[in-house]
């Protein structure tokens, strides 16, 4: 008989993946459809799961479209954009191809549907990577969505919920785009567009939202500020500002959505980098490492999004440090020898040429931890307590060859340490991960 979704003829039995291979989720045939269109799977699905045509989609999607109503957003959302079977977003070509179609058969078939049309478009600027290179395009999407929900308050001023999240989204995006511009004009931007999604925020009543609004406008303030008074950047928030919105944000995601949901880990990758800006790396190398455990499990280890953690958590493991009489120029320890020695390479360079770097030893006493390394004090006299206790090396202290050292252990007191009574950890301790 024959499938009427893709055309192609099945037998009466019906097919298993253990027999078959990989199928169609929705009709349930292996291979190319009638047109062609081989089996597709760009989601977090593995064995063989997953796998479907795409016009088997886009037919799946377009129906749940006609039915909907004002209260089926996320019904809208997760038809055009998740798979059903693992609920993670779709990547790729896929996730392009969707949209593409979304907005033509939104187009074809809801002209004139504001309400449709919002959806369709948001769905646009929901797939755009915040990039400077997108820049031109994000605006313009952006763009197209506010226009979108103006001409729909201006029919009718009370809209629904996901009407006015979309304008938000729009909103933000263009503040970040302004952000990464960085001039004085565009700065004052990104300011008045925080400002509008601050504004709805309190309009839709949702308090939870305001902090984090807020703390938007504050760092967008902050750098403005940078720039009028000269100093170029700062203006008053700090990476400790940054690091406390972060963290707000990643608990009340975790706390409505749990840790396999796409918006706690992009949360929890945010406050890791949050915490190295900060100098805080054994916290955010932690988190990195718990990170890439969840993205793993829930994506898969060919997952774009488990790639990016693996190669964050890579580079919060490489330990930089100075070394004395190389003056400007940044290095790599790689490990100890002995009591009083440590191999480094280098110099660094961006892009990185390990080609062109070289391996050395030198005496413990000639490197500099770079800030945020994780190190454990030894050979304290005065504050012996202190030996063997790990931390980050915070900050250097002007005029002294001293440095801040921040304590994993919050009940001990942050002290000034010189660096010939420090010594890099080289791996954490208490991490699976070294042990795989």
């Amino acid at each position: 008989m024959t499938n009427k979704k893709c055309g192609q003829k099945r037998s009466p039995s019906p097919c298993t993946p253990e027999d078959e291979g990989p199928t169609c989720w929705i009709c349930l045939c292996g291979g190319a459809d009638e047109s062609g269109q081989p089996l597709r799977r760009d989601c977090s699905c593995r064995g063989n799961a997953g796998f479907v045509h795409l016009g088997c989609l886009v037919g799946y999607a377009e129906n749940v479209t006609s039915e909907m109503d004002e209260g089926d957003s996320g019904k809208f959302i997760q038809a055009w954009t998740a798979c059903p079977n693992c609920c993670q977003d779709y990547e790729h070509d896929l996730c392009s191809d969707l949209v593409a179609r979304c907005n033509s058969f939104v187009e074809a078939n809801y002209s004139g549907d504001l309400f449709l049309a919002c959806h369709a478009v948001y769905l646009k600027l929901r797939k755009l990577a915040i990039r400077k290179e997108n820049k031109g395009r994000g605006a313009e999407v952006a763009t197209e969505v506010i226009s979108i929900v103006e001409q729909m308050r201006a029919e009718n001023p009370s809209q629904p919920r996901a009407i006015l999240y979309f304008e938000i989204a729009a909103y933000e995006t263009l503040a970040l785009f302004a952000e990464f511009e960085g001039t004085r004009d565009s700065l004052k931007d990104a300011v008045e567009f925080h400002t509008r999604c601050r504004d709805i925020y309190q309009m839709i009543g949702i308090p939870t939202d305001l902090p984090h609004a807020e703390a938007c406008i504050a760092q967008a303030r902050a750098k403005l500020n940078g720039l009028v008074d000269g100093k170029g950047g700062g203006g008053g928030w700090t990476k400790e500002d940054a690091v406390r919105d972060c963290r707000d944000y990643y608990d009340e995601s975790l706390e409505e959505s749990g840790e396999n949901s796409s918006v706690t880990m992009i949360s929890m990758f945010r406050l890791a980098d949050a915490l190295r800006a900060a100098h805080r790396g054994v916290e955010a190398e932690r988190l990195m490492t718990r990170l890439s455990t969840i993205a793993n499990r829930v994506h898969g280890s060919k997952h774009d999004f488990t790639r990016d953690v693996e190669e964050s958590l890579m580079r919060s493991r490489r330990r930089h440090v100075s070394v004395r009489g190389k003056r400007g120029k940044q290095f790599e320890a790689l490990r100890y020898e002995g009591e009083d020695k440590c191999v480094v390479r280098g110099p660094l360079s961006k892009p990185r040429k390990i080609n062109e770097e070289k391996t050395f030893t030198v005496h413990n006493h000639q490197i500099r931890p770079a800030l945020g390394s994780p190190v454990t004090c030894h050979g304290l006299e005065a504050s012996s307590n202190l030996n063997g206790k790990m931390g980050n090396v915070l900050s250097r202290k002007k005029g002294a060859q001293k440095y801040t050292v921040h304590f994993e252990d919050e009940s001990l007191e942050p002290c000034l340490v010189h660096p010939n009574n420090m010594r890099i950890v080289f791996k954490l301790p208490g991490e699976e991960y070294y042990e795989k």
